[in-house]
């Protein structure tokens, strides 16, 4: 039986990953890095008001009185073929699951590299996954 796989070749359809909820197979064809499309608006310094790439799946978490947290795990499979994510940036200081991945649950993510990657956040904290 065929599976069907969302290629991934560029910042835009990586990012896109986050709210596809048919689609959890994905398959990394190219290295992406700082001149790939969607560089500058989802993964660059200047991305997302300076904080850099969001992460892929994520936890909210409320504080007192009333604390909570709300789960939001990428629950897919990335095959990275061997490529490269490069040159991310992520500045979150004050927010916990920082990483390309955040949160993960149930996933499985392969053959896939990062590298020069500049990622600060508050705890669980990883360049591939926090």
């Amino acid at each position: 039986m065929a599976t069907f796989a969302k290629e991934i070749r560029d910042w835009h359809d990586l990012n896109a990953m986050r709210v596809s909820s048919c689609v959890h197979y994905y398959v990394l064809m190219n290295d992406l890095d700082s001149t790939t499309a969607g560089y500058e608006a989802l993964a660059g310094p200047n991305a997302n008001g300076g904080k850099g790439w969001e992460p892929i799946g994520t936890v909210a978490t409320g504080v007192a009185p009333m604390p909570w947290q709300w789960y939001y795990p990428f629950t897919g499979t990335l095959d990275g073929q061997g490529h490269e994510v490069r040159d991310l940036f992520i500045d979150r200081p004050d927010e916990p699951y920082v990483g390309l991945f955040g949160y993960m649950r149930g996933s499985d993510v392969t053959d896939i590299g990062v590298v020069n990657a500049s990622v600060t956040g508050l705890y669980c904290v990883g360049s591939l996954v926090g």
